[in-house]
């Protein structure tokens, strides 16, 4: 019992904290150090980098016995981790079968409202994830009771390993046009989508290809990371400069960012080169 106990103390964390369902936050609380260690449930990755969270040893009999009792999923095993926490920066993790959106920092909420979305899909065992974006004028005090506003559902699966797969962002309700929103004035974009947790060594030796809403991806828009073990799709200005940094691309121009409202579905899939 005693041993149980302080098997139970170990599972607790008093420094993290969620950020919604799907980011946690792991701070680095002790002067002079550069990095923490952390209590993970399940599949997590670095939100910066896309790399998935590994413990550096496997976990202890009764610390793994304990953390799938608690949660009752022993698929789902609890590990403790140590991340990098430099100055400067605060480790932040995105959890897996979770999918997020970001837009651009700006000096007001206005500017940032303006910017272009990434779309980041974070996969789960089963290289699933879900999730939401909840779109309104960021001033109106009953726009779900009145029902302005918007709703898209980001959703991506994936196939062996990266063989295959597909994201998509539908719309799942048009309650709020940011075209006419003045504090807008202007289609929201999608400028990046990123996939994280797929196996760089399924991917190994082949080439990635891609369509969106059934027209082909040019082939320098497509970056595959398998270092980190991720899969972008870029549009405009960010598949431009990656672009001028792949010598290999053809001559063609980038996707135009789409419009986040109106539906969006990328597929891909890969062959031997």
């Amino acid at each position: 019992l005693k041993q149980k106990r302080r098997g139970l103390e170990e599972l607790s964390s008093h420094s993290q904290f969620m950020l919604g369902p799907a980011l946690l936050v792991t701070p680095v609380m002790a002067a002079g150090w550069d990095n923490v260690s952390g209590l993970f449930l399940g599949k997590w990755y670095d939100f910066d980098t896309g790399a998935a969270l590994h413990p550096l040893l496997p976990p202890k009999p009764l610390f793994q016995s304990l953390a799938t009792d608690v949660v009752g999923d022993s698929l789902q095993p609890m590990i403790k981790a140590i991340v990098a926490g430099p100055l400067g920066s605060c480790p932040l993790h995105i959890r897996g079968g979770h999918a997020v959106p970001l837009q651009h920092p700006a000096l007001t909420s206005r500017a940032g409202r303006s910017t272009p979305f990434s779309f980041l899909f974070a996969g789960d065992h089963a290289g699933a994830s879900e999730g939401q974006v909840f779109l309104d004028d960021g001033e109106a005090v009953h726009s779900v009771e009145l029902e302005f506003y918007s709703l898209l559902k980001l959703s991506s699966a994936v196939a062996h390993g990266g063989l295959s797969g597909n994201v998509s962002s539908l719309v799942l309700k048009r309650g709020y046009d940011p075209n006419v929103d003045p504090l807008i004035n202007d289609s929201l974009k999608l400028e990046e989508v990123v996939i994280m947790g797929l196996e760089a060594h399924v991917l190994q030796g082949r080439s990635i290809s891609a369509v969106i809403n059934g027209q082909p991806f040019p082939q320098f828009s497509i970056q595959f990371d398998p270092f980190m073990s991720t899969l972008r799709f870029l549009f405009g200005e960010k598949a431009r400069d990656h672009k001028e940094n792949d010598e290999s691309s053809a001559e063609s121009a980038p996707l135009p960012l789409p419009s986040v409202m109106s539906d969006i579905i990328i597929k891909w899939t890969s062959a031997p080169v």
